[in-house]
């Protein structure tokens, strides 16, 4: 009978990657580049990093998820977690709160929202700079906690994609939110044509300014026929009744028959009218100068220079409609409403005319990225500004997939943005060179890579091979990573090998990249569900996983040997070492002859104290 059958894992010592197909991963990582997370759920961050601590860990990722919580935390505790991580000799990471770094909330976004969400997390990085005085403790912060894109999977050029199903809109000027499906459309001359979400928003764009212009028309089409009517009445009296006006005089009604006082009546109410239409058009015309530009799907594969030429050409066009009126103003016509009806009328075949259109309902994740970026500099700046060399990385985390910002190419985007940003800041504010302050912003801001939340796309109809392209996305821009494995469904936290993420593959990746981060276990759902009230940690399943080396000489054995290693033997109730499975196993002494130190049958042990025949 071989030795394996009853001796369950014992040979495992012989082979270095025992159990690849059950929780082996086949990819090894050093104990010493593997972290644990405390108890986000508790103020007392003290115990919580102690009990850390305890698994033999020397890394320690301090969770501070929600503002309540995080703001329970003493100025004193801090202080201690500093002096703990001394004694022990372990490093610290941080975990931020999750706040929206974009502003965005249950009733929409807005500018208060973020700056509130900046002043919080800027509170952050100063409170866990006091955990690592010396400097450069990672802190994370989430992208975002806002609704994401909705994707499908669709192949093209024989490669799976991303395409958006349904996209969250956002109006600039109000803040509100809205959404947007793709759907097929029936037209008369086309047939049965699909509407990408894109294409609807854009079109809703368009179709709200070409709208605009038209209500405008007709007001000013009613105002010129009361205009009309009125003159038609009054005749060669109205050119007194203007000449008056000029000059801030009002000829008394008196002087003038019912008929003229009705006339007159209906020229005020044209001129009200096309009062009304300038102040639209003003609000129009700033509108096209805040947010005019081509429609998307015309900027398409556009360089960032002719982007900036399109943005140039707007401005350039609405300087021409502001000198228009600027000569309105100054020739004295205020008073005359034909006068007005002329500007008006230009100004409106002029904006009709223009191929560009006020983009004011954007896709939120766009708009969203614009707005968190500015934020992380602002923090990024804040921290620099306040320990210069020793300033905390401020390092951007991925959410769950189906979340806004949670791709690897929206995330990479984010951190450019972010970067980029902050650089401007340390040159116009701190007054670094340009190479100086890209070299701090590459330093300060990076990316923490969830691999978990990342794997959620695949309930969108992505496979290993491509939640592994999105890794590559990321790469170079990674600083952390977090542990958690899934089946791609839910937001489960199990310890790495137990679902489907494709680690091993992710982790070669990052490693050509040269990454040299933190790895924190996030296993909530182990917790949870199986560790007996954190008896068993997540650790051990995650250093079984990795096959880490035992000892610090980084080489055999290995975690995923351990069961060998130890030599149990479970027969179903508890383990048991029966006296012929050691004599079978050869690790007993009876089978050694007397001179060796084996022992005699019968007699007593050799351990009991009593000498040996």
């Amino acid at each position: 009978m071989a030795t394996e059958a009853f001796y369950s894992g014992g040979y495992s010592s012989l082979n270095p990657k025992f159990g690849e197909k059950d929780f082996f991963t086949d990819y090894r990582m050093p104990a010493s580049t593997i972290s644990v997370t405390s108890d986000g759920r508790t103020a007392n961050q003290v115990k919580a990093v102690s009990n850390a601590l305890n698994t033999g860990i020397k890394n320690v990722e301090i969770s501070m998820l929600t503002p309540d919580v995080f703001e329970s935390i003493p100025e004193q505790h801090l202080v201690e977690l500093n002096r703990q991580l001394k004694l022990t000799g372990a490093k610290a990471s941080a975990h931020g709160i999750l706040v929206d770094p974009s502003g965005y909330s249950n009733q929409g976004m807005s500018e208060s929202n973020r700056e509130n969400a900046e002043r919080q997390m800027m509170l952050a990085v100063e409170r866990i700079q006091k955990v690592d005085p010396t400097g450069n403790i990672p802190i994370t912060f989430h992208s975002s906690n806002m609704p994401g894109t909705e994707y499908k999977v669709e192949k093209k050029d024989g490669k799976k994609v991303l395409v958006a199903s349904q996209i969250a809109a956002i109006d600039k000027e109000s803040g509100k939110l809205g959404a947007f499906k793709g759907e097929f459309v029936n037209y008369p001359e086309r047939g049965k044509v699909y509407r990408s979400p894109e294409e609807r928003l854009e079109t809703h764009n368009y179709s709200q300014w070409q709208s605009q212009i038209m209500q405008l028309n007709h007001y000013k089409k009613e105002a010129d026929e009361l205009l009309e009517e009125g003159i038609g009445v009054l005749g060669p009296k109205y050119d007194e009744i203007l000449e008056a006006r000029k000059k801030g005089f009002q000829i008394p009604d008196e002087n003038l028959t019912q008929p003229m006082q009705t006339a007159l009546r209906k020229i005020d109410r044209a001129d009200m009218m096309l009062d009304n239409l300038k102040s639209q058009l003003t609000n129009m015309y700033d509108s096209l100068l805040k947010y005019g530009d081509l429609p998307a799907e015309r900027k398409k594969n556009m360089s960032e220079d002719n982007k900036m030429k399109i943005k140039g050409a707007i401005q350039q066009e609405m300087a021409k409609v502001a000198d228009n009126w600027k000569t309105f103003g100054k020739n004295g016509n205020a008073a005359d409403p034909f006068a007005q009806g002329e500007l008006i009328d230009s100004t409106l075949k002029k904006l009709k005319a223009l191929p560009f259109v006020p983009e004011t309902l954007v896709p939120l994740e766009e708009y969203a990225k614009d707005k968190a970026s500015e934020t992380f500099a602002n923090v990024a700046l804040h921290a620099y500004d306040k320990f210069k060399d020793k300033a905390p990385i401020i390092s951007i985390e991925n959410p769950p997939a189906g979340m806004g910002i949670s791709t690897g190419t929206a995330l990479k985007e984010l951190v450019v943005e972010s970067r980029k940003k902050f650089a401007d800041k340390l040159i116009d504010e701190q007054g670094l060179s340009k190479s100086e302050a890209e070299d701090v912003a590459k330093k300060l801001i990076g990316a923490t890579w969830d691999v978990g939340h990342i794997n959620m796309l695949r309930k969108v109809g992505f496979e290993a091979k491509d939640i592994v392209k999105q890794t590559e996305e990321i790469a170079p821009f990674v600083k952390h990573v977090h542990l958690s494995d899934n089946f791609g469904f839910e937001h489960t936290e199990l310890p790495m090998g137990m679902g489907n993420v494709p680690i091993k593959e992710m982790m070669e990746k990052l490693g050509k990249e040269g990454f040299q981060g933190k790895r924190v276990v996030e296993a909530i759902s182990w917790w949870q569900h199986f560790s007996e009230q954190g008896k068993i940690p997540a650790l051990t399943p995650t250093l079984e996983a990795f096959g880490s080396p035992i000892y610090a000489m980084q080489m055999g054995p290995y975690w995923n040997q351990s069961s060998g290693l130890l030599g149990g033997y479970f027969a179903g109730y508890g383990a048991v070492l029966p006296e012929q499975h050691f004599q079978a196993y050869g690790a007993g002494f009876e089978s050694l002859p007397l001179e060796l130190g084996g022992q005699v049958q019968g007699k007593r042990d050799r351990f009991s104290g009593s000498p040996m025949d």
